[in-house]
């Protein structure tokens, strides 16, 4: 009112503060009329609270602005001056003169600032200068039109409302303006990330079925169903056998890992492995974070990223080729047996092909759309791909061979500030590591000295010869789907499938260098030429991880050779017609013969020692029993379910057990009561007690304790061939109180 303005209004929205917010808002506004007080709860979220206020707004022009001491009146004036000026929206975009976006802010927040800014012009805003700057004005039009369309209630609301405003036409002017950080954020570093993330995507999606009723916007239906039936197929044919199958190695180390994070109790530069990234250990925390702590989180995040894969198969087929050959590639990713099988783990191994996919979309899309950014975007996501793994560095000399290619640089004409940015990003996204091994000096080197079963430890022509055989006979038996394994490689070439994808292989990249679409030939020589050199181990079926994304590139190749033997066959057809739908019927019935054979595999070693049936089975049956505060687990030491699981599924699950440790006395054939036992029970008698044992402990123990019920859960024992023995392991619940006779219910 002093500048002239007019008449004006404050709108304080109380997004339901468990302070005195409402209360002190609401004493000042009885003095002052022109300040309103807008309160509810629950508590929404920011966005929620911004959509209630500018609606409410009554004033010509309406501003929103942070309740911190970031913005001041002179930056709301900035703003004023270009909405009287003309303007229909006005953002304000943070400078600084010292390191940060405004003055005083951590490290920490700016590079996360920047990170998230650069995706956000990637994925949807390019140009947009900051998003997230907590002081925007628009026209009264402006914000009836853009506010009344919002969905989000999260922090990400301003991507979405800035996205409305280019999709409704309306010009947007940046404002510069110098401020100070305010103390106290409530955001969870930890969780801001996911959770911004996941809004992105949720804007896409939003924009891609017009659930915001653009005028004059319509649904690429065609693009829409392709992806998402693409998604929810690849998902539901990975989910039967997900848990039980294959059985737990050591990935409940990792799992255990980000558990600790979790916690709070661990903030690990690596991995279990210390020549991997703590990015998955992390990644995995966050979900325990938004949904509670799990023993099957993991498993389903890496199967998420499984089908997550295929469809990005599809995009990198259509932007190196054609839609035809995305689809294809896809479908036979979709239903590959190796690829399911693998992404069935929760090593972070396991979601190499997902970031690796895209890796290779951003630097695609950096020589297509001449994009220096998508370049930065590859550097950053080239970096989260090696944290997933060592052997990532291999495609990653490729990658860098390439993009500084004479091809590329004259291809994508990008500058060589770009270049240096992509390094930077790297090194930001890797960061960790890099200072790991400067404090460990050379800590991933050392750790890599001790991996004697996949390191080549004799390197020389002769074991390169062998190895890379080896590597191409396990990369087309994953493609191709090949379960059964020959004495001789020779062999292999009597199998139809085998035979045909080495043909197809081989047609589709010759085709692809005719094209000019060299990316996926050189990443395929690149990693035969190198790997055979330092790894001798590709073993069908887990240890194929290895080369998980030259699988994905060779299932591509061998989509694009199918696609132009079609093309080529096309004109020497009379009635197109009549060969089409059969033509099709046999692509359907290829990519789908695959399942069978995998489920077949699966159902048979289900109730072996090879699944986690019995355990998963053990851990249901406690979780029953188990009373917080009450109840506790005592864990026999010999088990003998491989690599001991139930203890790491126990504390991922948040509950109080002990191991009764035997000294090795497995005592098969002793009808004597092991006194560790007795003990235990002794100790814990006014306890809820849950016993997991072994059989020669449960016949030894069963008339001892005052159980209530008891559970068997057996499993045949595979080896190189079927036993007729079973192990099977005991669950007695005793009720804590005066002994009473164990009843069994076996």
């Amino acid at each position: 009112v002093q500048q002239g303005y007019g008449p004006a209004e404050i709108v304080v929205v109380d997004d339901g503060s468990t302070d005195n917010t409402r209360e002190l808002t609401e004493a000042i506004a009885r003095d002052f009329s022109f300040i309103r007080c807008i309160s509810y709860v629950p508590n929404l979220g920011k966005g929620n609270a911004v959509k209630t206020g500018m609606l409410e707004a009554r004033g010509e022009y309406v501003i929103f602005v942070d309740a911190d001491e970031t913005f001041s009146w002179g930056h709301i004036e900035k703003i004023m001056g270009q909405l009287r000026a003309g303007q229909q929206i006005a953002v304000g975009t943070r400078i600084s003169s010292g390191p940060g976006r405004v003055a005083g802010e951590s490290r920490l927040r700016f590079i996360m600032g920047r990170a998230f800014n650069l995706l956000v012009q990637l994925v949807i805003l390019p140009g947009c200068l900051d998003s997230q700057c907590g002081i925007k004005g628009f026209s009264r039009e402006a914000t009836r039109k853009i506010f009344s369309r919002q969905r989000l209630q999260s922090f990400a609301f301003d991507v979405e409302v800035l996205t409305l405003a280019r999709s409704l036409q309306y010009e947007i002017v940046y404002v510069p303006m110098e401020a100070t950080d305010s103390d106290g954020s409530s955001v969870n570093r930890l969780l801001a990330p996911f959770i911004m993330a996941r809004d992105i995507i949720r804007v896409k999606f939003n924009f891609a079925f017009n659930r915001y009723d653009l005028p004059g916007h319509s649904v690429p239906r065609f693009e829409v169903a392709v992806v998402g039936g693409l998604f929810i197929t690849a998902l539901a044919v990975r989910l039967p056998w997900l848990w039980s199958f294959p059985r737990y190695i050591d990935e409940l180390k990792e799992v255990t890992l980000a558990n600790s994070i979790y916690l709070g109790q661990t903030a690990p530069l690596h991995n279990v492995a210390h020549d991997i990234g703590s990015m998955h250990n992390y990644l995995l925390a966050g979900i325990f974070k938004l949904l509670g702590p799990s023993i099957y989180w993991p498993r389903l995040y890496v199967a998420i990223t499984a089908a997550l894969t295929v469809t990005l198969l599809y995009y990198l087929g259509e932007k190196l080729f054609d839609r035809w050959t995305g689809i294809l590639a896809a479908g036979f990713l979709l239903t590959n047996g190796m690829h399911i099988l693998v992404t069935h783990k929760a090593w972070a191994n396991c979601t190499t092909p997902f970031f690796f996919m895209l890796a290779m979309l951003a630097t695609v899309n950096a020589e297509q759309k001449k994009s220096g950014k998508w370049l930065v975007l590859a550097g950053l996501l080239w970096a989260a791909t090696l944290q997933t793994h060592s052997s990532v560095v291999i495609y990653l000399l490729v990658v860098l061979v390439y993009i500084f290619s004479q091809y590329f640089r004259h291809n994508s004409e990008i500058k060589i500030r770009w270049y240096i940015g992509a390094g930077l990003a790297f090194l930001l996204g890797y960061s960790n590591m890099i200072y790991y091994n400067l404090i460990s000096v050379g800590g991933s080197i050392k750790w890599l000295a001790h991996k004697g079963y996949a390191i080549e430890g004799h390197p020389g022509i002769d074991s390169f010869t062998n190895n890379l055989l080896q590597m191409i006979v396990e990369l087309l038996r994953s493609v191709s789907s090949t379960f059964g394994s020959e004495t001789y490689t020779v062999h292999y070439l009597m199998h139809p499938a085998f035979l045909l994808s080495l043909i197809l292989i081989i047609a589709g990249g010759y085709w692809a260098i005719k094209k000019q679409r060299y990316l996926p030939v050189w990443m395929i020589l690149g990693g035969l030429l190198i790997i055979p050199w330092i790894n001798h181990r590709y073993d069908f079926y887990l240890a194929t991880r290895y080369i998980m994304p030259l699988i994905l590139l060779a299932i591509l190749l061998m989509a694009y050779g199918i696609v132009c033997l079609i093309k080529l066959m096309i004109p020497h057809i009379s009635n197109q017609k009549v060969v089409t739908i059969p033509a099709a019927a046999l692509l359907i019935g290829l990519i789908f013969c695959q399942l069978p054979i995998f489920y077949h595999y699966c159902n048979q070693v289900n109730s072996t020692n090879l699944s986690n049936q019995t355990a998963l089975q053990v851990m249901s049956t406690i979780q029953k029993a188990y009373k917080p505060g009450q109840s506790v687990i005592l864990v026999d030491d010999q088990l003998q379910l491989e690599n001991q699981p139930i203890p790491d599924l126990l504390t991922i699950s948040q509950m109080n057990y002990v191991v009764i440790h035997t000294n090795g006395n497995k005592q098969q054939n002793s009808s004597a009561v092991n006194p560790q036992w007795t003990q235990a029970v002794e100790k814990y008698k006014n306890k809820n007690l849950i016993t997991v044992m072994n059989q020669s402990n449960y016949l030894a123990m069963r008339d001892y304790l005052a159980g209530t019920r008891t559970y068997s859960f057996a499993s045949q024992v595979l080896l190189t061939n079927r036993l007729p023995s079973q192990r099977v392991v005991y669950v007695v619940e005793k009720i804590s109180g005066p002994r009473i006779k164990l009843s069994r219910s076996l």
